[in-house]
């Protein structure tokens, strides 16, 4: 008895685990069905491009009361104010171009000599006699000794260092134990003390 209600249990599981499987496949197909009708998609709306507009600060005006250098300060104002670049007020809103990705990134390499197989250059390096084999040539020969090698050179006289090493070295900055108990007797020595009244 225990076993029947167990698969009952089973099968009333599996049938509703059934119903979700053929709720989402009716659903899969309703929107396939939609995306073959081809509802276009919704045209983006070109937000209006943004136009600064120029500050009016107070200290622009002049002051109340002000004479006639208030009214070429005033003047002068304008001037200051460098104005706006004309390539940049006929510009629009950025449009971006298409990527081309059927066209590689690769540069064309440009036509190199012929080619050689690296056997061939291995077997032509080793069979290549070394430069310090080479003849001298005859006038290199007449030419003689180096001007430089000629001059006779000197003996080297050892000098020995005078290190600075005690003039650099610092006087000790930390107290001693002697001097810090001579200025605690000191302390002691000058301190008084006075008895409060009772």
């Amino acid at each position: 008895r225990f076993h029947a209600s167990s698969e009952e249990e089973e099968l009333e599981r599996i049938r509703s685990l059934q119903k979700e499987v053929a709720l989402q496949r009716r659903k899969n197909e309703a929107s396939y069905k939609a995306a073959l009708a081809g509802k276009p998609p919704p045209e983006k709306t070109l937000l209006s491009q943004t136009v600064p507009k120029e500050f009016h600060f107070r200290t622009n005006q002049p002051p109340r009361g002000a004479g006639s250098s208030g009214q070429k300060e005033a003047d002068l104002a304008p001037q200051r104010h460098k104005p706006s670049s004309p390539s940049k007020a006929g510009r629009g809103a950025t449009v971006p171009k298409p990527f081309n990705l059927s066209r590689g990134t690769k540069r064309k390499t440009e036509d190199t000599s012929t080619f050689v197989p690296m056997a061939q250059l291995i077997q032509q390096f080793q069979n290549r006699t070394p430069e310090r084999y080479h003849l001298r040539s005859r006038k290199d020969q007449d030419r003689g000794p180096s001007p430089v090698k000629g001059e006779h050179l000197k003996l080297t006289r050892p000098v020995t260092p005078h290190l600075a090493t005690k003039q650099r070295s610092r006087a000790p900055t930390t107290k001693g134990q002697a001097e810090l108990e001579a200025e605690e007797l000191s302390r002691l020595k000058s301190y008084k003390f006075k008895a409060l009244e009772l």
